[in-house]
């Protein structure tokens, strides 16, 4: 029991009566998701917090609040754009109550009445997901980028103030970087495919450390060059170099010794498969 019920003083009991109003009054309270939301809009949620209630008798007693039905959900948006991601069973958030009730205006938008006089009750509540309690912390923080990423950091979009912006999935398996004095990287420990229905155009002079091939012939302008020696291939061999993207030189030539030097011109020269 309270023990304030067995005095008889007026500042206790303007106490009791303070502590009855704010015992309706809701503002925010933690709480976790109970069911996934199928529409990214609305979200059934749970109260982590157990309310306090007093018996007849003056005893205590500790109760969970009832389920929260047709929550909707706080996603970052603004310009015509939002940033959404999935709303899953047992992921935890803030449920904040808004000082009316909002139900027309939930139903219809624009500017609606408060259909009753309700004031920040657990009815009228907005959830923002992310709030997190220490059994569920985040590791492995940033302290020095921006990031958005999967919860066990696996898969990282992460903006530098000063390298960048990066995207790294699987662990680090596979990133693509840009970097302001280092330019573009991507690099992956499986493969790149890229599917380019009007083509592929690169600029500027194009390196490969490892074979070139094709499902298909390369043509190339006629380029009168140096070749080094030492090349063997289908019908004599063939020298191949790329010069910006897709300009691949292809030269026919005879097995030439391992120092030695060949020149030729070259018209349209196909690989031979």
């Amino acid at each position: 029991m309270d023990l304030r019920y067995k005095f008889d003083d007026q500042t206790e009991l303007y106490e009791t009566i303070r502590d009855a109003v704010l015992a309706g009054l809701h503002i925010a309270i933690p709480v976790s998701v109970s069911e996934d939301s199928t529409d990214g809009h609305t979200v059934k949620l749970k109260a982590l917090i157990k309310s306090r209630q007093i018996r007849p008798d003056g005893s205590e007693e500790l109760v969970e609040m009832p389920a929260f039905s047709d929550v909707p959900i706080q996603f970052a948006a603004g310009g015509g754009m939002t940033a959404t991601f999935p709303i899953k069973s047992g992921e935890e958030g803030v449920m904040l109550m808004t000082s009316r009730g909002f139900d027309a205006w939930h139903q219809q938008g624009g500017t609606q009445p408060a259909i009753d006089a309700r004031r920040n009750s657990l009815s009228d509540g907005i959830f923002i997901p992310g709030i997190r309690s220490g059994k569920r912390k985040l590791q492995n923080y940033s302290t020095e980028s921006a990031q958005m990423r999967s919860d066990d950091g696996k898969h990282v979009f992460d903006l530098h103030p000063k390298n960048g912006p990066s995207m790294a999935a699987d662990g680090g398996k596979h990133v693509v970087s840009v970097n302001p004095a280092g330019g573009i990287s991507i690099k992956t420990t499986t493969a790149l495919a890229v599917d380019a229905a009007k083509g592929t155009t690169f600029k500027g002079a194009t390196h490969f450390t490892d074979a070139v091939s094709s499902d298909k012939s390369f043509k190339a302008p006629t380029l009168t060059g140096q070749v080094g020696g030492g090349f063997t291939g289908i019908a004599n061999g063939f020298v191949g170099a790329l010069i910006g993207a897709g300009a691949v030189l292809i030269a026919m030539a005879s097995r030439a010794p391992s120092d030695g030097v060949q020149r030729a011109s070259y018209v349209l020269a196909k690989v031979v498969r």
